[in-house]
């Protein structure tokens, strides 16, 4: 699992890497996700703008952050200029579940409001 993490504060920005989410990929993603979601962060930014196919195995790595940073007392949000993982959690209405921004720029400008 390629990806880029960032911390400040009681904030992480997760920049994945990789092209797919899927069965391949997603349990060293969920292995690093419970690692980073825990009591120091309150907030997680996971960034899957790369990401050009997510199957429900990525699904489930992104559910599972949430409910680790629910547990937690914190939140999650999706950064994906691309749209590809955007779709599959409208179709599958987890659009609900996470809050989705367009670039890391809004996703910190939200924090600021």
């Amino acid at each position: 699992m390629k990806y880029d993490l960032r911390r400040s504060d009681d904030l992480a920005v997760m920049v994945l890497h990789e092209k797919r989410l899927d069965s391949n990929n997603t349990p060293a993603l969920k292995a690093e996700l419970l690692g980073v979601a825990g009591d120091e962060i309150s907030v997680l930014f996971l960034d899957v703008s790369e990401v050009e196919f997510c199957d429900s195995s990525g699904i489930s790595a992104l559910l599972l952050a949430e409910r680790q940073m629910r547990e937690h007392d914190g939140q999650v949000g999706i950064i994906d200029v691309g749209g590809a993982v955007t779709n599959v959690l409208k179709i599958a209405k987890l659009d609900t579940v996470f809050p989705i921004f367009s670039s890391q720029e809004e996703a910190y400008n939200a924090l600021e409001d």
